[in-house]
């Protein structure tokens, strides 16, 4: 039997780790589970928008898995259940049995020790990768989901990985930046129906203003929460120069009057110093929101790929607004 050599993945660099996970040596063991170090971590996330997407997927398959025994942890959490069951506290046995009937993980690792040692434990993560690069905000709510559901039981080694696929996750679709002639190209109204289209896909009950005496909205979005009704004035502005401070004062003025919530005022050249020192001085009131903030909810809610689908959003829209 060859010997197989172990290498301390702990102070390995980026380079050398992806290296061997595309070029995996079989007479080496080292630790893929998740990234080797902090300093790893962080090139890679920086670098992550620019990987390929055989790159990605390679990273991920190791970050997540699929169906699959953890023995050392495995038998740890049996050895535990065990002394339970013998426990000679009062109530302690049935207790322990009454946690078995409720969970599920336990109920399968039980199985395995007693009926069938072929049986896998743990089920997959790794499916969550075919909701990429369309719902990246799904699947991250998903792993976390599985991270509060098996928390007490996984290995560190695979919590760690969970947390490292999200923050890969995150920063590869979440976070990626998009051309901002992209939406330059587009005329006003277009651009208004772009933002109607994404505030319905958050979830709120929108109504696009007509063009004349919008009175300096030209959304309006509504949604019922926890605290009651949540009402904003959406102001959009398409635009290459920075917005200035009369604008966001001008449409202040009107949440009152309305009844709404905030004004929420979306410029995709920014906003000016007053501006956002208004803005700081009124958070409760008013929202501004730039094309770098814009592109991360066009990527949470709509998809990583929106400018390649933009005349479809603006479509949709235009649909409920049809006579």
């Amino acid at each position: 039997m060859v010997k197989k050599k172990v290498i301390d993945a702990s102070i390995t660099s980026l380079r050398k780790w992806l290296y061997l996970l595309r070029n995996k040596p079989a007479n080496i063991l080292f630790d893929d589970s998740h990234f080797p170090n902090e300093k790893a971590k962080k090139e890679c996330l920086i670098k992550a928008e620019k990987y390929s997407q055989k790159i990605s997927n390679l990273i991920l398959s190791h970050l997540l898995f699929s169906t699959v025994n953890f023995p050392l942890s495995d038998l740890m959490t049996m050895r535990g259940i065990v002394g339970q069951l013998l426990s000679k506290t009062k109530g302690g046995r049935k207790k322990t049995i009454k946690h078995i009937k409720s969970n599920i993980h336990l109920q399968r690792l039980l199985y395995y020790y007693k009926v069938d040692k072929q049986a896998l434990i743990w089920h997959g993560i790794d499916w969550t990768m075919d909701l990429l690069p369309n719902n990246p905000q799904m699947a991250i709510d998903a792993i976390h989901a599985y991270l509060v559901a098996h928390f007490v039981f996984l290995p560190d080694g695979r919590i760690f990985s969970l947390y490292d696929a999200m923050a890969f996750i995150r920063s590869r679709y979440l976070l990626k930046q998009h051309p901002l002639e992209t939406l330059l190209r587009l005329n006003s109204r277009q651009f208004e129906h772009l933002i109607e289209h994404l505030y319905y896909s958050m979830g709120y009950k929108t109504k696009l203003m007509k063009h004349t005496r919008d009175g300096g909205r030209d959304v309006i979005a509504k949604k019922t929460t926890e605290t009651g009704q949540d009402k904003l004035l959406i102001q959009c502005k398409r635009v290459a120069n920075k917005i200035g401070f009369g604008v966001i004062t001008a449409i202040n003025g009107v949440v009152a009057s309305e009844k709404a919530t905030k004004a929420v005022v979306i410029s995709t050249g920014g906003f000016t110093k007053p501006a956002q020192h208004f803005m700081k001085e009124n958070k409760n009131r008013i929202e501004l929101i730039n094309f770098t903030n814009l592109c991360k909810l066009f990527n949470r809610y709509l998809s990583p790929r929106w400018p390649l689908e933009i005349e479809e959003y603006i479509a949709e829209s235009e649909k409920r607004y049809l006579p």
